[in-house]
């Protein structure tokens, strides 16, 4: 039994599938006789008939019908319908097919009984580039009523004739003068130019050169706008009867405004002058495969009058072209309708499985069930919808011609050609979605339909390869439908029963088509490949990726995303730097890095196995992780370092020529790079790791987690005495820190002992070491000790006595606080006994001394400098002395403590021999001595003076910046460190100083002297007078001057009066 057989009609037989509007002679009877009318249409029939009727009756401004619905949903049809009912051309059988329309037999004959005319036209069709909407309009109308549609100024003379009843007499006289019928001649006037004006004098009685003025004329003062428009047809409607009506019915209005907001602001403009001027007796239905609001939505402009013109929208769903299509081609005899329904029984898992829900796009209406399958077979529901979409977003992509939906192709002529080829199929069998394309490929473009032509001589593929392409192709544009191996599968298969079978066909099929370059693959996605794509993919395979590129991508993404550790910290103490490894190649090493992290992959070497991992797992001090050997992943990365590479290099070149097709490539190349990461991720959760010779049981979800655990085994086996430390110092503050503060020190000696026991047994054996060289060995395996903990250990060591440096233990705190390298620095270890105390103080009194003491022995040593030290406390003993009697106490302090000092070094009995320090604090001796016993003390002595007479002299001293400068220099040096070196200084100061205060003291003398003489004088003994003169010369301070002045002024007031 076949497909063609179950049918009603024959399935060949011509169908008008595309109704043209303009072309109506002999074809209403097979257009209303092939016209379904749904209970959609039937609702907007209904709603047209009592618009319409109301409007006119009641001459409002609802006058604009706008009818929308996608590619082959019938609008031009329903159009056409409306025609003949405004008509009334074969109504009779249009209500006798479509019973439903009964039910509104009588509005249907009162609409089609009012006085009207009705203009129908394709506005497309007229579509050239200078005309506008209201030129369009204008044409229409004038053809209508018999005058020219293509010259405004003809009609114009037409009219004028006609209102003047000559129009006819025009016409007669022109024909007999140039032989021409005015219809066909008007059009070409520049070559009738004569006879037309000789036409034009006859009937109106002119001269020849005033009927050419008169002709001229016409054509300079001929204008049209859309006010003049809609005056004329309201005008002509007057003429022809108040209840006389007109109605616009423009088809394809959308594809002729296309973007031009101009021409959208004619038609608005059109239908609000006409709804005005014609007071509800013009209308104007239009057809868009675009809603008025989508049209609008996006412009700038305001569109708010041209929705509220056309108030009345109907849209065409695509339940209304399902409808349509079932009745008009798929109406199946009686006798097989059971048979399609047991066969759906039978199948019916697997027909909602494979051609269930996923493939329907938008929404339920073509799910699958038992009724739906009956009516829709031998296709499938949602294949209808899929259609429509794939068609929309060609077209949307410029890969259809728009013609597509013009002539005789719609939706329901493709399905007609695919059942014609379909018909001779076992009953049993579903139309593969493939088979459409045969349908469409007419209006595919160059680009895409140039790789189906260059495949009827190619040989490399067979007639199933080729439809799995033409399957890729057809969905390429539409979203969110996946080209997936299931998708391939569901639009490909015909017979259900071989589906298992027909899997690994479409596999083996899609290899040899991404081999042969017709089909790019994207993961689990599969894309039909243009032309141009081709070409550029075709350069993108043939780029070149080494090995080095693929390990370095996976080194990337495994170290630095995926695991990203570079730096351990072991329990929170000690850190650890990581090497990185990937098979054979280092990727980030460092000598200083004792562990780390190597991956090795199945490909890595052919005798690896498993044992030999763990056997190097115990050798290595690396976690090894184990990965399988991934095609898909190492297919992936290849592909995306190829894409990587094109862009690098090429995307420049190419953007501005195939801007698209680079942006899918940018596209792509970030799914892929998304797609490897993934890929690597699941690869090292699922790898075998391995640490010390074991597997790792990987217990945590986490990456980081899980490589963090490894680390700790790797550590803890290998550095196993990095338990001797177990107080960390963070930095060398904390070292300083710690050797000066017994708290401290003592804890951490109590618990890092076991530290500095091996430190102390290292160094024994050692006896010599440079420092960096111990930190250097306590760092390595089994210990991984920081530095600042070594550090520790070695200055302590030093504090103790055990260890000797050339530097003291001051100066070495200083080195680590500042970071100075440590290279240079040798210790060695003492045991402490009297030859050590001897070559230490030897060594001291020869530099306090300077000279050589030969001895043998620490107390031949401290005979030999006794008469030294002897010499040294006698000092002492003179400075106090000096000091005392002076009255001058400078560093005595200072003194006193070095006295006992100096007992210490002399008997050896320092705690702690810092070198530095002791020959600091003798040189500062020396210094003290030599300022009490020389000259220095004298300047010393007068500095001190100078402070005091400036603090008693200040308040006296008038203009006294100078003196101010002297005192304050001197008494910035009495108070200074540096007083010492800075006596000469102190000295020229002094100087200064009394040489500006003598002068004020002198004035000060010679005025007082006077004041004496002038005004006490009279009034005192002149004994008295020449004590108070005598002490007025003595005077070493202006403050002493003025009391013997306030002396002589008390004596003179006491009344001590020389009689």
């Amino acid at each position: 039994m076949f497909i063609k057989d179950i049918f009603v009609k024959d399935v060949g037989r011509n169908i008008q599938s595309v109704v043209k509007v303009s072309e109506n002679i002999g074809k209403e009877i097979v257009e209303i006789d092939e016209y379904v009318i749904t209970q959609e249409i039937f609702g907007y029939i209904e709603k047209f008939i009592d618009t319409y009727k109301n409007s006119f009756v009641m001459k409002n401004d609802a006058i604009g019908f706008w009818i929308s619905g996608f590619f082959g949903s019938g609008k031009s049809h329903f159009l056409k319908i409306l025609y003949y009912i405004l008509k009334k051309i074969n109504l009779d059988l249009l209500i006798k097919n479509n019973e439903c329309l009964g039910l509104i037999k009588n509005e249907l004959e009162f609409v089609a009984g009012i006085s009207k005319d009705v203009i129908i036209f394709n506005i497309d069709s007229k579509n050239i580039k200078e005309e506008s909407m209201l030129d369009v309009f204008v044409n229409e109308f004038n053809a209508m009523r018999g005058f020219s549609s293509r010259y405004g100024f003809i009609c114009e003379l037409e009219e004028q004739l006609s209102d003047e009843n000559i129009f006819d007499d025009f016409k007669e006289e022109f024909l007999k003068i140039s032989n021409v019928s005015w219809e066909e001649g008007r059009d070409k006037f520049y070559f009738y130019n004569e006879q037309l004006v000789k036409a034009l004098s006859v009937c109106k009685n002119f001269g020849l050169d005033v009927a050419q003025e008169y002709f001229l004329n016409i054509e300079k003062n001929y204008k049209m706008n859309i006010d003049n428009f809609a005056r004329k047809v309201n005008d002509y409607l007057n003429k022809n009867g108040e209840d006389h009506s007109i109605v616009f019915m423009v088809d394809e209005v959308s594809q002729f405004i296309a973007d031009d907001v101009n021409k959208i602001l004619n038609l608005q403009t059109i239908v609000e002058e006409l709804s005005i001027k014609c007071l509800g007796r013009a209308f104007v239905i239009v057809t868009s495969h675009v809603d008025i609001l989508d049209m609008v939505s996006n412009k700038k402009y305001d569109f708010s009058k041209i929705q509220s013109r056309f108030k009345n929208k109907f849209y065409l769903s695509s339940v209304n072209i399902g409808e349509v299509l079932c009745n008009r081609l798929l109406v199946k005899k009686d006798e097989f309708k059971s048979l399609i329904e047991e066969f759906y029984d039978e199948k019916k898992f697997f027909i909602k499985t494979k051609f269930g829900s996923e493939l329907s796009i938008t929404n339920n209406q073509n799910s699958i069930n038992k009724d739906s399958f009956m009516r829709y077979y031998p296709f499938l529901p949602y294949q209808l919808e899929l259609l429509r979409e794939i068609i929309f977003y060609m077209m949307k992509n410029n890969v259809i011609s728009r013609d597509i939906s013009k002539g005789e192709r719609s939706l329901i002529n493709c399905f007609q050609k695919v059942l014609i080829n379909f018909k001779d199929n076992d009953i049993n069998c579903v139309v593969p979605f493939y088979m459409f394309y045969d349908a469409i490929s007419d209006f595919i473009d160059y680009n895409h339909q140039y790789i189906f032509l260059i495949l009827k001589d190619y040989t490399m593929l067979d007639e199933f390869d080729i439809n799995i392409l033409k399957v890729l192709f057809l969905i390429k544009y539409v979203p969110n439908l996946v080209g997936n191996i299931d998708t391939i599968l569901s639009l490909i298969i015909s017979d259900i029963s071989l589906e298992q079978s027909m899997l690994n066909k479409v596999k083996n099929s899609l290899s040899k088509l991404i081999n042969e370059g017709f089909v790019n693959r994207d993961g689990d996605k599969f894309y039909f490949l243009s032309k141009n794509e081709r070409d550029i993919n075709y350069k993108i395979i043939r780029s070149n990726v080494n090995s080095h590129d693929i390990n370095d991508l996976l080194c990337r993404e495994i170290f630095d995303e995926i695991i990203g550790i570079t730096k351990f910290k072991y329990r929170g103490k000690n850190y650890f730097g990581i090497n990185q490894l990937f098979d054979n190649m280092e990727y980030k090493v460092s000598k200083s890095n004792l562990i780390g992290i190597k991956i090795l992959m199945t490909n890595y070497d052919e005798n690896f196995n498993l044992d030999l991992i763990r056997v190097t797992s115990i050798i290595e001090n690396n976690v090894i992780v184990y990965l399988d050997d991934d095609k898909n992943l190492i297919e992936e990365i290849n592909l995306y370092l190829k894409l990587d590479k094109f862009l690098k290099y090429n995307k420049d070149f190419y953007k501005e020529s195939f801007f698209e097709i680079i942006n899918q490539k940018e596209i792509e190349h970030f799914n892929r790079l998304e797609r490897v990461k993934v890929l690597i991720l699941d690869g090292i959760k699922n790898s075998k790791i391995f640490v010390n010779g074991e597997m790792l049981c990987k217990n945590s979800s986490s990456i980081n987690e899980i490589f963090r655990l490894a680390l700790n085994e790797l550590i803890s086996c290998r550095f196993n005495k990095l338990f001797y430390v177990d107080k960390i110092l963070d930095s060398p503050r904390d070292i300083v820190e710690a050797l000066n503060n017994n708290k401290i020190l003592s804890e951490i000696l109590n618990c890092n002992s076991l530290f500095i026991q091996e430190l102390e047994k290292f160094l024994i054996d050692s006896r010599e070491m440079n420092i960096s060289d111990v930190i250097f060995h306590f760092k390595q395996i089994p210990y991984g000790f920081n530095k600042n903990d070594v550090l520790f250990g070695i200055l302590y060591l030093v504090k103790e006595g055990k260890l000797s440096c050339e530097y003291s233990l001051n100066k070495l705190e200083e080195f680590i606080l500042s970071r100075s390298s440590l290279n240079k620095i040798i210790i060695n270890f003492l045991d402490y006994g009297e030859k050590c105390k001897f070559n230490i103080y030897k060594k001291l009194f020869e530099k306090i001394f300077d000279k050589k003491y030969f001895v043998n022995t620490f107390d031949e040593l401290k005979i030999s400098s006794c008469d030294d030290f002897n010499e040294i406390l006698h000092r002492i003993k003179l400075v106090k002395n000096i000091s005392k009697n002076n009255g001058v106490y400078l560093n005595t302090q200072f003194i006193n403590k070095f006295e006992s000092f100096t007992f210490q070094v002399k008997d050896g009995n320092l705690h702690d021999i810092d070198e530095d320090y002791i020959l600091r604090k003798f040189d500062k001796f020396e210094l003290v001595y030599n300022f009490y016993t020389s000259v220095q003390l004298e300047i010393f002595k007068k500095g001190v003076a100078v402070v005091e007479i400036f603090d008693k002299d200040k308040n006296f001293i008038v203009d006294k910046i100078d003196v101010c400068e002297c005192a304050f220099k001197i008494k910035n040096i009495l108070n200074s460190e540096s007083l010492y070196s800075s006596i000469a200084e102190l000295r020229g100061y002094i100087d200064d100083f009394y040489q500006v205060h003598n002068l004020y003291l002198q004035q000060t003398i010679k005025s007082i002297g006077k004041f004496l003489d002038s005004e006490i004088s009279k009034f005192i003994d002149e004994s008295l007078l020449i004590d108070l003169k005598e002490k007025l010369k003595k005077c070493t301070s202006l403050f002493d001057s003025y009391g013997v002045k306030m002396e002589s002024i008390f004596l003179k007031d006491r009344g001590t009066i020389n009689e």
